[in-house]
């Protein structure tokens, strides 16, 4: 059964929890617009359970925002298995 994902700010790090997966990463998204992304930002996938090739979109998109600003997101605990989907389709170092 998918559980339903969420975001919870702590600090700077937006912690992500529950399937990170295409059925909710739009959902993702839009919970994201309520924090604030700045330079400290950290993203922590360690309570995340189930993920799928959405979350590196999800991820790039964020990537995309802090760019624009000139700022490093940093990614935390990523899932073994989206570390492999990445160096699958080539954008390890984007997500890095």
């Amino acid at each position: 059964m998918t559980q339903t994902a969420q975001i919870s700010l702590q600090d700077n790090r937006w912690v992500l929890t529950g399937d990170v997966l295409i059925d909710n990463v739009a959902d993702l998204l839009k919970q994201s617009l309520a924090f604030d992304l700045n330079e400290h930002t950290v993203i922590d996938f360690g309570a995340v359970n189930q993920i799928d090739t959405a979350a590196i979109s999800l991820i790039l998109e964020w990537r995309r925002q802090a760019a624009q600003k000139n700022w490093h997101l940093k990614t935390v605990k990523l899932p073994e298995n989206l570390t492999k989907l990445t160096q699958l389709y080539g954008v390890s170092d984007y997500l890095s």
